[in-house]
Order: structure tokens, then sequence, then C-alpha cells
């Protein structure tokens, strides 16, 4: 789900895991010596004002808030 509170936007997703509890990876090192996977947390991570995980219901809940109002690039 999402929503749009004062120039602020709101996503939930539920998954069947706790994406925050994965490692960070480490970006500096060359493609070859990366592992597989781990960039779309990371960039999650990256890009978001607020994440915050729950369980819910029996089921794993992410909120992710970013800013409308802030300068990205």
């Amino acid at each position: 789900t999402h929503s749009l509170h004062r120039r602020q936007r709101q996503m939930c997703i539920r998954d069947s895991f706790n994406p925050l509890q994965n490692p960070v990876p480490d970006v500096n090192k060359p493609l070859a010596e990366r592992e597989i996977g781990g960039l779309g947390i990371y960039i999650t991570r990256t890009l978001m004002d607020d994440l915050e995980y729950q369980r819910i219901n029996d089921h794993n809940t992410l909120t992710m808030n970013i800013s409308l109002a802030a300068q990205r690039c």
C-alpha cells in the first residue's frame, strides 16, 4: 500500500522476511568480488528518510517514508 501525506510518501510492503536483517553490501568492492543480490535493499536504505520493520498479524511489514520536498540529486 502507499499514501501521500503533507509532501511525504509512505509505502508498506508485506513479505516473508525482514530485509533490514540483511548485511549492508560493500559497494566499494569490484563487481566480480561482490555477492549477488542485496543492492535493492541497499538502495532503499540509502534513498528513504525512514524505514521501519514490524511483525503484524503473522506478516512481515516494511514501512518506508520519503519526503517529496528533499533534493535527491
